[in-house]
């Protein structure tokens, strides 16, 4: 086997494959292991047909300019660059070997570049704990991006056209777009379903990860169908104050007062701030969970609106297509 690798594709697959790469005649396929996402990338050049494990260690003696040419002969890998020559064992890979991504039935949809920046957008909604793993998925249906982890839900209305042709809506573990995003893939990614796996593809790269199974929950259901107090407020001078109380406990809004929103936020220490604003309705005070309050607003710009009902009822922020709810919780008077 004689292959010359592409550097950028090489360095890509070493920021995100835990152990080693398998390379073959036409490309390289990585895995990790913690997101347990498989990970192929296009565009080596081919002199001699074959395939090699490598360790991913002798990658950080090679420099991501120069042209690397890969050989394998009697379970021994040579790899060339410019003078240096480097010997290594074909790698055995630890966890389980690397499988080819294989993709044999039809495109469900195309996931927009645009689509794809609202799910890194999201991310911050998918639940971390493995207690419910279907909301550790990105819904998709045929209007909207949804991410749940019972405390806040991220909605973002989609531009993607061609989902109407799929009669299911689909769940994206978003494990496999964690790995995009540190891949920075800003670009149209084609979805398939295949063999219980979800497989992401380009031109350039293929991902796949195991579907999860279970129905997620009817998240239609949850939005509040009324609200009986507004508060607007610049969302850059709501954004600073609440950035400055990380590290505490929660933080809470005074509304009573017209024209004026009164905070205090409390930890090992209290601050209270004053702001601006204009406030409509009954509810006297509601708190929140300063990271989870801090999550939605950085999402928004200009003057946002915050639809309120009572201590206890979710609070909506909406704007263009954007829609976010987030639970307030209890705190003693």
């Amino acid at each position: 086997m004689e292959i010359v690798l592409n550097n950028k594709n090489l360095k890509l697959i070493e920021k995100v494959a835990t152990h080693g790469i398998k390379i073959k005649s036409e490309n390289i396929v990585g895995h990790n292991v913690r997101e347990d996402v498989l990970i192929s990338l296009n565009g080596n050049e081919v002199i001699k047909e074959g395939e090699v494990n490598l360790n991913k260690d002798a990658l950080k003696y090679l420099n991501n300019k120069d042209k690397i040419i890969v050989e394998s002969k009697n379970e021994e890998v040579f790899i060339k660059q410019n003078k240096r020559k480097i010997t290594t064992k074909d790698f055995v890979f630890p966890d389980k070997n690397i499988d080819d991504i294989e993709i044999k039935s039809e495109k469900l949809f195309t996931i927009t570049k645009e689509a794809l920046q609202q799910i890194y957008e999201i991310k911050y909604a998918v639940a971390k704990d493995e207690t419910r793993p279907i909301l550790q998925t990105i819904h998709i249906d045929n209007e909207n991006l949804v991410a749940l982890d019972g405390y806040r839900l991220a909605i973002r209305k989609h531009n993607i056209k061609d989902i109407k042709d799929i009669k299911d809506e689909l769940n994206i573990p978003y494990k496999i777009f964690n790995i995009c995003n540190k891949l920075k893939i800003e670009d149209n990614l084609d979805v398939y379903e295949y063999r219980g796996n979800i497989i992401l593809t380009n031109e350039t790269i293929s991902l796949q990860v195991n579907k999860i199974e279970g129905e997620y929950i009817k998240y239609k259901c949850l939005l509040p169908k009324e609200s009986t107090t507004t508060l607007k407020v610049n969302q850059k001078d709501l954004l600073s104050l609440l950035k400055a109380y990380k590290g505490l406990d929660w933080v809470k809004f005074n509304l009573e007062e017209e024209g004026l929103l009164k905070l205090k936020a409390k930890g090992n220490i209290t601050i209270q701030d004053e702001l601006e604003a204009n406030i409509k309705g009954d509810l006297k005070e509601i708190a929140f969970n300063i990271g989870y309050l801090i999550d939605t607003v950085k999402c928004y710009s200009g003057e946002i609106t915050m639809q309120l009902m009572k201590e206890v009822s979710p609070m909506i922020i909406e704007q263009d297509d954007k829609y976010d709810l987030v639970l307030p919780i209890r705190v003693n008077k």
